[in-house]
């Protein structure tokens, strides 16, 4: 089927353009043909709820998001449409060319494929390099790929320099055996082409590497499936982009994005205040997946984050973050210069190995400056005893630094603990919290299905409750702001309520069901009340402590910098922690050369991210660069779409920089028409008429909006956001939200600036 530029296969669920490949999810799929088989009539967001959510009750937020995907996916959108035009309050309806497929018969006399030009040499060098088999049918799928992975920095060597038709020769396998792996691209065509063949075989016998990647579903040969063996497939159309590219890397061994470590080296150290402190300190790496399935990488990944967090737990001595002991994953270099590093004095390592219900963790301590292994074990169990293993892997670690646990730590330590009796509810619990961790919104809240699967199994797994109320208020909140607050809030607060009631120790659960109450229910002393307990509990928890600085920030407190000072040095790579404390930096009038500086090394871990590069653009509005903050908002919108709210929210404000009255006033409208629909958390920095300002601040409060906390306590003639709101109004929404039960400090200028700051 077409649709207007791109080909739709039902069957393989893919989308294309050219060089563009996307494929679609079975609910997007559902809403899609739906809009098609009706168009081009209005169908009204009841009626695809009732079609494509028949038997669960969702709201129409969950239909706005599978439209913004579909959106994302087709290059379309809301303000231009030329596929899904959205009728305000209404409905949707299909606009697009729709050109469905005929049945025909292939003479046989008809070129199978046509020559393509070749996108760039074969790698001729001596550094290691991919060799790529492929049939030459399928050029045109296979060109894009070579191109993504030389973009990529993998070094490729494909037959660029064969003619097609020829015999395999000793080039061929010369290549071969110089090569660090061999990615095979699977499609029917490569498994009747005889040269693909012989490749396959010859890399098996010379014990090379092999990267199956299935094009399109295709039955393997005997021959070519004996050779292959062990190697694990990788179904490139049943999955996303991102999970292609995340199992394709992970399955050769390297990443995507290559941090700039020089720019880590000098932003991750432990800080010299927490040295003088605790003098001893600890980095756990990312344990090593040694299992024979690359997907079992989430696994691996999660033992060395809950064993980070049982050290945390212990409160005897600094652990370095995940995001910056993670940032050394796949590293070569020796555990000396990673320790000079992230200023530590001791590392943890190891590997997991995972097969069935049998698992094998070694883990070995060592000395960062000397390199001297201080202890190692293996431990050989079965999965359900991770959790001993864990909190037995912690213990020795302090014990071997000589920082001895008393029975009042021991105690504090267990009170935190949480496990499951379930290993299938251990696994969900993993691979959520894999997801809840990634850098897109979208694949972020694909980690809530599988807390709520977890809860099923097990419905006294307190972290599982814990992991499913943070993703929900971290899709509410901002920098993220996908979900509208009201409609997931109550979820979140009775998750962590369940988690309480299950751990009362649980320190994570505490600092964010303060926060929800802040948010939901306006109880903003005993929200604060909690967040403090949190931290009191877990000082190391640099998360809880960012989110209590932007309240603390919103009410003026003169606490604030020293509390996101010191959050920034424990983790300078926590999205939430730069976020807050370059808007402390703003609004306490200091020079905005560290908010920059620390956008940089945010995006030095990953220059792509959609959140550091939307917080770059927004300290970039700051600082008044209208040219950096176009730039990075252009990065962003790749991950998320130009619709997201969050970016449509950047453009308005590089258009008020610009003075660019035409497009201001297009977004402003724009935004208000879809107000309702979205979370336009960043609704105060817009400057609204008197008759819009009131209706938006009705909506933000009904909605509860997590940018209200950044205004409320302020006065109408402080705050210049608020110029053209009525007094008498004001008053209102700040008996509604019990401002005035809040002890605040003094307000300076707190919106973002539309020109520099003089």
């Amino acid at each position: 089927m077409r649709l207007g530029e791109w080909e739709f296969d039902l069957g393989t669920q893919l989308l294309k353009r050219g060089e563009e490949t996307y494929r679609l999810d079975p609910v997007e799929i559902q809403v899609l043909l739906h809009l098609i088989e009706n168009a081009p009539n209005l169908i009204r967001t009841e009626e695809l709820l009732a079609r494509s959510w028949p038997d669960v009750v969702v709201g129409d937020n969950v239909v706005h998001r599978v439209i913004a995907r579909l959106r994302k996916s087709l290059g379309d959108s809301s303000r231009h449409p030329k596929y899904i035009e959205t009728l305000s309050r209404r409905g949707y309806r299909f606009i697009g060319d729709v050109e469905r497929p005929t049945t025909f018969k292939v003479d046989e006399g008809t070129p199978k494929q046509p020559l393509i030009k070749r996108p760039f040499p074969a790698y001729a060098g001596n550094d290691p390099y991919v060799f790529v088999c492929y049939a030459h049918v399928d050029t045109a799928l296979v060109f894009p790929e070579l191109v993504w992975l030389n973009e990529q920095g993998y070094n490729v060597w494909y037959d660029e320099g064969i003619v097609p038709g020829n015999e395999w020769t000793q080039a061929l396998a010369d290549a071969i055996e110089g090569s660090s792996h061999f990615l095979y691209f699977v499609t029917p065509g490569s498994v009747e082409s005889r040269n693909c063949r012989s490749e396959v075989q010859f890399a098996a016998t010379h014990a090379k590497s092999i990267v199956p990647v299935y094009l399109n579903p295709t039955e393997l040969p005997g021959g070519i499936e004996l050779a292959m063996g062990l190697s694990q497939a990788i179904l490139k159309y049943e999955l996303s982009p991102s999970d292609y590219a995340e199992k394709l890397t992970a399955g050769m061994g390297h990443k995507v994005q290559k941090p700039d470590m020089d720019l880590l080296v000098r932003a991750n150290r432990v800080s010299e205040l927490v040295k003088q402190e605790h003098p001893e300190s600890i980095a756990v790496l990312p344990f090593v997946n040694i299992s024979s399935d690359p997907d079992n990488e989430f696994f691996s990944d999660g033992i060395s984050e809950e064993i980070l967090n049982a050290l945390v737990k212990t409160s005897r001595l600094p652990v370095v973050a995940r995001t910056s002991s993670f940032a050394y994953k796949g590293s070569c270099q020796d555990v000396n210069a990673i320790g000079n590093a992230l200023g530590v004095t001791h590392i943890l390592e190891g590997s997991v190995r995972k097969a069935k219900d049998d698992i094998r963790i070694t883990a070995q301590l060592i000395d960062a400056h000397s390199g001297t292994h201080l202890w190692a074990e293996t431990y050989d169990r079965k999965l359900m005893d991770v959790f001993a293993i864990q909190d037995e892997i912690a213990a020795n670690i302090v014990s071997q630094i000589g920082l001895a646990l008393s029975s009042d730590d021991v105690g504090e330590w267990k009170r935190q603990q949480s496990s499951t009796a379930s290993a299938e509810a251990l696994v969900l619990f993993l691979k959520g919290m894999q997801l809840a961790n990634v850098d897109d919104p979208y694949e972020m809240e694909k980690a809530i299905p599988l807390f709520e699967q977890a809860i099923t199994l097990d419905e006294n797994y307190a972290d599982a409750w814990v992991g499913l109320g943070r993703t929900y208020l971290l899709l509410a909140i901002e920098p993220i702001c996908l979900l509208i607050p009201s409609q997931v809030l109550p979820t979140a607060i009775e998750s962590f309520r369940k988690a309480l009631a299950i751990h009362p120790g649980n320190a994570k659960a505490l600092g964010l069901l303060g926060l929800a109450l802040m948010l939901q229910e306006f109880k903003w002393n005993q929200g604060a009340s909690l967040m403090e307990q949190s931290i009191a509990m877990n000082p190391e928890d640099v998360e809880i402590q960012g989110l209590y600085g932007w309240f603390l920030l919103s009410t003026a407190r003169k606490e604030r910098t020293q509390l996101l000072d010191r959050a920034y040095q424990m983790n300078p790579l926590d999205p939430f922690v730069v976020w807050a404390r370059a808007a402390n930096i703003h609004v306490s009038r200091q020079p905005l050369d560290e908010a920059t500086r620390m956008t940089d090394v945010l995006l030095s871990l990953d220059p792509e991210s959609y959140t550091a590069n939307l917080i770059a653009a927004f300290v970039a509005c700051m600082t008044g660069d209208a040219e950096k903050a176009f730039r990075h908002t252009a990065v962003a919108r790749v991950r998320v779409g130009d619709d997201f709210p969050a970016i449509r929210q950047a453009d308005l404000l590089v258009a008020m920089m610009n003075n660019d009255v035409k497009q201001v006033t297009e977004i402003k409208a724009e935004l208000f028409a879809r107000m309702k629909e979205i979370n336009l958390s960043g609704f105060p920095a817009v400057p609204w008429t008197e008759e819009e300002i009131v209706e938006v601040y009705e909506i933000a409060v009904e909605q509860r909006h997590f940018g209200l906390m950044a205004r409320i306590f302020n006065d109408t003639n402080v705050d210049p956001a608020l110029r053209n709101m009525p007094e008498e109004e004001w008053q209102r929404i700040r008996r509604l939200t019990h401002a005035d039960e809040v002890k605040v400090g003094t307000f300076t200028e707190t919106s973002f600036p539309s020109r520099p700051t003089e």
